[in-house]
């Protein structure tokens, strides 16, 4: 999976202090529900 935001621009010169991934719950889910799901982000 790949995510991209189609009109967001960092300039190149930006210094990051922190970031944060925020993925809501849509009650949609794939595949067996009982085991825990780990994503890493990179």
């Amino acid at each position: 999976m790949e995510l991209m935001a189609m009109d967001y621009h960092v300039p190149d010169d930006a210094e990051w202090d922190c970031i944060a991934l925020i993925m809501g719950y849509d009650h949609y889910f794939f595949n067996d529900t009982l085991r825990l799901s780990h994503i890493s982000v990179h």
